[in-house]
Parts: structure tokens; C-alpha cells; sequence
């Protein structure tokens, strides 16, 4: 039986496109810092932006998880 993990509904939607909207935006403030010679600050802020994205695919990851675990 294929138990039903989440459900899509517009607040699932809503913080998913705040964390693309954050990982675009932490994505660009680190290409300036990196840009301005600022490494850490840099590199700091692409982790956050990888972070925000990861979040963003949140229920793909966990999808993906449990089809390679065979739960599906």
C-alpha cells in the first residue's frame, strides 16, 4: 500500500518558490561577492543557495529516496 508522504497544497507551493526565489537570490549575491574578491562571504553564500535549492526540491528528493529504497 503506497502511503501518500505529502500533499500539494498552495502553502507546499508557496515556500516552494520562496526557496527557488532565495537560492536565485543568494545564487547572485555570491557570484558579486565572489566577483569583489570576498571568498568566504562567497562561498558561504553559494552553500546557502545549493541549501535553498535543495529545499525547493524537497518532495523530489524524498520521492526519489523512497523509489531507491523500494518503498514506492
Amino acid at each position: 500500500m503506497k502511503r501518500k508522504s505529502h500533499e500539494r497544497t498552495v502553502g507546499t507551493l508557496i515556500s516552494t518558490v520562496c526557496y527557488f526565489v532565495l537560492a536565485a537570490f543568494f545564487a547572485l549575491q555570491a557570484s558579486d561577492f565572489l566577483q569583489a574578491d570576498h571568498g568566504l562571504r562567497g562561498w558561504a553564500l553559494a552553500a546557502c543557495a545549493i541549501a535553498c535549492f535543495a529545499g525547493g526540491l524537497r518532495y523530489v528528493i524524498h520521492d526519489l529516496v523512497e523509489k531507491l529504497r523500494g518503498q514506492d
